[in-house]
């Protein structure tokens, strides 16, 4: 594939918005992913107490949230922070038997230099490849590399009104249910559905000669009880795509520009990725299809309300919290589910045999090309802001604790804002307990007795 510079339309600027700092007296916020709305209907609808698609609280298995937060306004002095300790705790030794041999440890924690935080990741050894935690840092490893490819991306081409449209397509139960049912066919049907949405339905109701490029996950389970299934997708798709150049390369081969998705722009000036009658012609063709698809296939009329949610990702404050979101195992929610209600069955086959791998199309396959070699590649990035940062050593429980002066922070990450705290006495003896032996005992000792 040939690619000549970008079109850029300098009249259609959208500002990027940063991340922000939430007060520490700020009350936890609801943990779904909020959408912006988008013209044509309320952006989320509640459906068994969760926005369709887009998932409910996880449960913090016996730590409240509320509780750690600070009573002093110390949100803005550099302190050091356990990243996701919520997640740390209902995910590395999960109560249910499920997860009887599937439990991990910590070896040790990794520090890390931000701009205004010394921010702490724990190093595990877990005992099976489905341990929740783990699969928790393997989604944000690989979201991160895929952050780091598409930033790096839009800033070599310039692209300075770069957004990214955020899509929740959802699928009634008497589907969901039916492709549970069918096991791995199930789910090749599904990703057939996906594929005539994005070839037909999308182009019809854009109207736009322009090949664009998407991101997407298929999700089978629904986040507050994920013994359920609840078939739907999650797709980011950039405004930027390909169009044919009049020009052609030095082989007198087709060439391809990148130019702007014109998004729909509202009477106050902001750009949506649809208008209403858009978004509605969107639904109907998505109903229209699943309809095609029950009659195939012996399922009667589509009865339940069928939707899809728009929003656009804020670039670059929360598309790699989106990327992790979009791309969770399912064992993240299960943990937090079964914690709650330690009577639960087993997950189902449908649920256990899955693997949640993205689907890319269109420039996005071939986004590590188009880059090159990155020196950035291997940086981690901070959950604050996004940028590379620096990382400055290893430290066992006791260094940690050390290094905090006594105080050791905690931020999760809620809809993309931080809200940050401080662990207790509980959660630091938590800490302790599932240390490694090995590391525990023997970090701190002389190098000549570790093995």
């Amino acid at each position: 594939m040939n690619i000549l510079k970008p079109k850029q339309d300098k009249s259609q600027y959208l500002d990027i918005i940063g991340n922000k700092m939430l007060s520490v007296s700020t009350p936890l916020p609801d943990t779904s992913i909020e959408h912006e709305r988008t013209a044509g209907g309320p952006a989320v609808m509640q459906v068994n107490g969760e926005p369709a698609g887009e998932g409910d609280k996880p449960s913090l298995a016996g730590t409240s949230p509320t509780n750690a937060l600070p009573q002093t306004g110390q949100s803005r002095l550099r302190v050091t922070r356990l990243v996701g300790f919520f997640k740390l705790k209902s995910l590395l030794k999960p109560i249910h038997s499920y997860f009887r041999d599937k439990d991990g440890e910590i070896e040790q924690f990794q520090l890390y230099e931000d701009k205004e935080n010394d921010l702490v990741y724990p190093k595990i050894k877990a005992h099976h490849k489905n341990n929740p935690y783990r699969r928790y840092r393997l989604t944000h490893r690989k979201s991160a590399k895929t952050y780091k490819y598409l930033r790096s991306f839009v800033e070599q081409q310039g692209l300075s009104d770069f957004a990214i449209a955020s899509l929740v397509i959802t699928m009634p139960k008497t589907n969901s249910e039916y492709l549970a049912g069918q096991g791995e066919r199930g789910r090749r049907l599904a990703w057939a559905l996906f594929e005539g949405f994005w070839a037909e339905d999308l182009p019809a109701v854009i109207k736009q000669d322009i090949k664009l490029a998407s991101h997407t996950n298929l999700h089978l389970w629904r986040t507050q009880k994920p013994i359920e299934p609840h078939y739907h997708f999650h797709t980011l798709i950039p405004n930027y795509g390909l169009i044919q150049s009049t020009y052609k390369d030095e082989l007198e081969e087709v060439a391809f520009e990148f130019s702007r998705w014109v998004w729909h722009r509202q009477r106050g000036g902001r750009e949506v990725p649809f208008s209403d009658s858009q978004l509605e012609q969107l639904k109907s063709l998505w109903q229209a299809r699943l309809q095609r698809f029950n009659k195939r296939h012996g399922l009667g009329k589509v009865a339940d309300k069928v939707d899809i949610y728009v929003d656009y990702v804020d670039v670059w404050a929360k598309l790699l919290h989106r990327l992790n979101y979009n791309g969770r195992h399912w064992s993240e929610n299960y943990a937090e589910y079964s914690n709650e209600n330690p009577g639960c069955p087993e997950p189902p086959a449908w649920l256990e045999n899955y693997e949640n791998r993205a689907r890319v199309k269109g420039w996005w396959c071939s986004l590590k090309t188009i880059n090159g070699k990155d020196d950035k590649g291997k940086l981690k990035v901070s959950p604050y802001t996004g940028e590379p940062m620096r990382y400055m050593y290893s430290l066992s429980y006791e260094g940690l604790i050390a290094h905090a002066a006594g105080e050791l922070g905690m931020v999760e990450f809620v809809k993309g804002e931080p809200v940050e705290g401080n662990l207790s006495e509980a959660d630091l003896n938590w800490l302790k307990e599932v240390m490694r032996p090995r590391y525990y005992e023997l970090v701190d000792q002389d190098a000549t007795e570790v093995e």
